[in-house]
């Protein structure tokens, strides 16, 4: 049975190709509109261009004039009602911005969308 209720969209940002397809075809079958851009600066863009993404989930290390943390920061202030995801692998160096969450590679990808499910829900 179909739902009349849209999809909650979720930006995902990763510069590595495999994972960000893998995440995002998990999520997609989890009934979540999945947005997939490489670097910050190309989700700054789908962010400019979107109005109904409820969740970003963003890695750290990323090439680029931006790295997860100052997307973070930017989400954070421009569009207060995303919920920002971070996740790295790395040993994380910097802070989230409040607000935020973070979650450690390597993660549960069930876990992570049920993660993802509930913050697309809150407000």
């Amino acid at each position: 049975m179909q739902s009349d209720q849209p999809r909650p969209a979720v930006l995902v940002i990763e510069d590595e190709v495999f994972a960000r397809i893998v995440i995002a075809d998990f999520l997609a079958d989890r009934h979540l509109e999945v947005l997939e851009a490489e670097n910050a600066d190309k989700a700054l863009q789908i962010l400019e261009q979107r109005q109904d993404v409820k969740v970003i989930f963003t890695d750290i290390n990323m090439p680029g004039k931006l790295n997860g943390i100052e997307l973070a920061r930017i989400v954070r202030t421009r569009w207060p009602r995303v919920h920002v995801l971070v996740t790295t692998g790395a040993p994380q160096k910097e802070r989230i911005p409040a607000g935020s969450h973070f979650v450690s590679k390597p993660y549960d990808q069930a876990q992570l969308a049920d993660r993802i499910h509930l913050l697309a829900k809150a407000d």
